[in-house]
């Protein structure tokens, strides 16, 4: 998610690798990056912040973890499964997503 201001709250986790400041665009709006539950209530978001992606992780609720345990959990990539059937046989399908 992508704030124009910073936001304090235990449901919003810190997203931005690294803070860079600068005097010299001072002026300019500053984008604040934070990681949201995926049950995150929509009324939950601040008006100031826009999502800019949705990714699974194999994690039940990131309340509470680091950013960089997140990032470790984005790079690991996450499974989907599925079963097929056809003319009464079914196959089990499963692919790894993965930053490539």
């Amino acid at each position: 998610m992508n704030c124009t201001k910073p936001i304090k709250s235990s449901l919003y986790v810190e997203a931005s690798r690294c803070t860079i400041k600068s005097n010299t665009f001072s002026s300019l709006p500053t984008s604040h990056f934070y990681f949201l539950n995926r049950n995150t209530h929509p009324s939950d978001i601040n008006q100031t912040c826009t999502i800019e992606a949705e990714v699974s992780i194999m994690v039940v609720n990131i309340t509470g973890m680091s950013t960089l345990y997140i990032y470790t959990k984005l790079l690991e990539g996450f499974w989907v499964e599925w079963d097929r059937c056809h003319y009464q046989s079914c196959y089990k399908n499963k692919i790894l997503f993965k930053d490539m």
